[in-house]
């Protein structure tokens, strides 16, 4: 299925509500040892973090990556391939500085 930026927020409110909704895989899980993140606080990005940004993924229809504050200094993304209306797939996490995103700024 083909989703879009707006369908994203409406699959995050859905994975919330299913205890197996948000699925881990083994690149996430390696890179979150390698990053020093801690996977529980990827979940709670997802459930209840400050987004501020979505970004749909180049030829694909499934793939975004999340972007949420972390830092002051640091947004954390989290890219995701959605499954179903219910499910999604944590395919990496990363550190990213938080001017990539305001570099729009005052």
């Amino acid at each position: 299925m083909d989703y879009y930026v707006k369908d994203v927020i409406d699959v995050l409110d859905n994975v919330n509500r299913n205890p197996y909704g948000i699925k881990d895989s083994f690149h996430e899980v390696n890179r979150a040892k390698l990053r020093d993140i801690n996977l529980n606080d990827v979940n709670n990005y997802i459930g209840h973090g400050s987004l501020v940004g979505i970004e749909k993924s180049l030829n694909e229809n499934s793939i975004f990556q999340l972007l949420y504050e972390h830092t002051e200094t640091h947004d954390l993304a989290i890219v995701i391939n959605i499954l179903s209306e219910e499910e999604i797939v944590i395919i990496t996490i990363i550190g990213k500085k938080i001017n990539k995103r305001c570099h729009y700024g005052n």
